[in-house]
């Protein structure tokens, strides 16, 4: 569709060759556990993550929280630990990259969380049964 990842609220984890887009939700237990489980794979892939508020008011309060944190590094540690509230955040908070985010998860039918997309575009909608699999092509789900 020709959407740069970085032009979305995304925070990276990991530094390999692969991306893999996880669009995540910062109350989703199930996103947090394969979030945890992806930390061992970050020498081969580059995971971006892309808060959306697929559960709710509340992850859209908090997701905004996130889009403004004044120091982008913390970022990651908050989403995967739950402490966003504790982010310290800009009085004046730029909300477009979080606005691009929605419109781009409603394009590519971001229905459920987790939602993986690989660097070959092959999509994940839920938790994958073996994400090593997954990740390296050799299974689907």
């Amino acid at each position: 569709m020709g959407v740069k990842v970085d032009d979305l609220l995304s925070i990276r984890m990991g530094h390999g060759a692969k991306e893999v887009v996880f669009f995540t939700d910062p109350q989703c237990s199930y996103c947090h556990a394969l979030a945890n489980e992806a930390n061992q794979y970050t020498n081969e892939f580059t995971f971006v993550f892309v808060p959306v508020p697929a559960l709710g008011d509340e992850s859209n309060r908090l997701i905004k929280r996130l889009a403004c944190a004044r120091d982008e590094r913390q970022q990651l540690d908050a989403l995967l630990n739950g402490t966003i509230e504790q982010l310290e955040t800009l009085n004046k908070c730029p909300e477009e990259k979080y606005a691009k985010s929605l419109v781009t998860a409603n394009l590519l039918g971001v229905d459920g969380i987790p939602y993986l997309i690989s660097d070959d575009g092959r999509v994940s909608r839920g938790r994958p049964k073996n994400f090593e699999a997954w990740l390296s092509g050799k299974g689907d789900q």
